[in-house]
């Protein structure tokens, strides 16, 4: 879909498991470190954001990134000091080339 990722953005991993300590307080597991990697963001408009409502609602941008098998929806986006939650991901055409991260701004 697109040969060129001309944005940067970070995928922030969600924390892993945590525990709780003798007196019965929660203690969050460590967060893996964020991961820089090179996209395309596409902030969408007009007809584009309705036919994005179509596949996952709340959709206000559509990230882009080379494929890869290691994401689900409980990944998080930040770019250019905007952080989106992932609703749906997709691979472009089927051919496991392009990934489309359908998200919306949380913070």
């Amino acid at each position: 879909m697109f040969d060129f990722r001309p944005h940067e953005i970070a995928l922030v991993f969600p924390s892993t498991g945590g525990s709780y300590d003798e007196a019965g307080s929660y203690i969050p597991g460590d967060s893996p470190p964020d991961e820089v990697i090179d996209a395309h963001v596409d902030v969408l408009s007009g007809s584009e954001y309705e036919r994005a409502q179509k596949v996952a609602a709340d959709t206000n941008v559509i990230i882009y990134i080379d494929y890869r098998d290691d994401l689900d929806e409980r990944i998080k986006v930040r770019h250019k000091g905007k952080t989106y939650s992932v609703s749906a991901l997709i691979s472009q055409g089927g051919l496991d080339e392009t990934l489309a991260l359908y998200a919306k701004e949380v913070e």
